[in-house]
């Protein structure tokens, strides 16, 4: 049984982790059934790659990006019943949680209660998040519960070792963290041309996937184009969130609407064919515990701008995959941008990194140990 909140089309970064995840095992003629949240007119019960998938009721959950504090709270009911009637069915023989909050509190309740192993993957903002207030490690008792949740599962599975760091400095983590990166599998689509995607033929794009909330560093990306004066240097953000008013008001305060686009959420495919027919990618995150956008990143084969505190870092080579921005310093940050935009022979060696290493990160690659540590 695979416990997350938030399963695709729902959600973020963690979602994607754990259905790529249950891909892989489902391979290896492991059998899984997903608990899950719903949203909208999305199917209760589905098969998605041989997974059967259940979604259960949540409240508040509004948008397909983000959740809200009551949507993880109901997750944690709802998915309790559902959770209790196919345990009765059903003969698990591993509880597999995802995320520490809300979900990990789930499994491991679920797992005492009819003696089920646990095992638990975390992934950076269930454990760490300083954009928000409300981040676990700011409060005695969602901290106390985190600990709780940690220390009373079989398996900890952490995508990065900047997560694994963070839960150990926070949590008193009594257990090993085995640090394993998310798996990906590259994705087909039929490629366009700039001009079907409506972009300029002579114009250099920069481009950002993420949902539009504070973490995400979006705010200080656009302050930072207003020092980029070269007019052919834009940027495409895709992707939706609470923040985008305020994204809007910036672009419209710096005088940016000819030069920073805000596409919006967009379907697979023409993400993909974006990334092809862009020149770079910049993750202007404050915190990210992996970076799976850098990954896709990879694949399309595009020299990377990134902050510092990214998980998938650990696993790429400063110059050779990716270039340091410091999106605090926007005047800096921005400097280096221009600097090395113009760098052609360098940006070319870093695609061709890039189009290599994404292989290290391939469902051959990563499944195996997760199947060996789920054992």
């Amino acid at each position: 049984m695979l416990l997350n909140y938030e399963y695709p089309p729902v959600g973020g970064g963690g979602g994607v982790a754990s259905s790529q995840i249950a891909k892989g095992l489902s391979q290896h003629d492991i059998s899984i059934d997903v608990v899950t949240g719903g949203f909208g007119k999305l199917y209760k019960e589905d098969t998605i790659s041989g997974i059967r998938v259940f979604r259960v009721k949540v409240l508040f959950r509004n948008k397909l990006a983000t959740a809200s504090f009551i949507s993880m709270l109901t997750y944690l009911v709802s998915g309790f019943v559902k959770s209790l009637s196919l345990i009765k069915k059903e003969k698990y023989c591993l509880i597999y949680s995802h995320f520490a909050v809300p979900t990990g509190l789930l499994g491991t309740v679920l797992s005492k209660m009819f003696h089920k192993r646990h095992a638990l993957s975390i992934y950076g903002g269930d454990i760490y998040d300083p954009s928000k207030k409300t981040s676990p490690h700011r409060h005695f008792v969602t901290r106390k519960l985190v600990q709780w949740v940690l220390n009373n599962s079989e398996v900890i599975i952490s995508d990065s070792e900047e997560t694994s760091q963070k839960a150990r400095e926070y949590y008193s983590v009594k257990k090993n963290i085995h640090v394993v990166p998310i798996p990906y599998e590259a994705k087909s689509f039929k490629k366009i041309s700039r001009k079907k995607l409506g972009l300029d033929s002579k114009s250099k794009y920069l481009i950002s996937i993420g949902r539009l909330v504070p973490r995400k560093g979006y705010s200080e990306l656009i302050r930072t184009f207003k020092f980029i004066k070269d007019r052919n240097i834009k940027l495409l953000i895709i992707g939706e969130g609470p923040e985008r008013k305020k994204l809007e008001k910036l672009i419209m305060q710096y005088k940016l609407i000819k030069r920073i686009f805000l596409l919006g959420q967009k379907p697979e495919e023409e993400k993909y064919q974006y990334l092809y027919r862009s020149d770079a990618y910049i993750l202007p995150s404050l915190h990210e515990g992996f970076g799976i956008v850098i990954q896709e990143a990879l694949q399309a084969g595009l020299p990377v701008f990134t902050t510092k505190d990214v998980g998938i870092l650990t696993y790429l080579k400063q110059k050779e995959n990716y270039i340091f921005i410091d999106i605090s310093k926007t005047e800096e940050a921005a400097k280096i941008i221009i600097n090395n935009l113009g760098k052609n022979r360098l940006l070319k060696v870093i695609s061709r990194n890039n189009m290599r290493v994404v292989r290290k990160f391939s469902f051959d690659h990563l499944i195996p140990s997760y199947m060996q540590l789920l054992k």
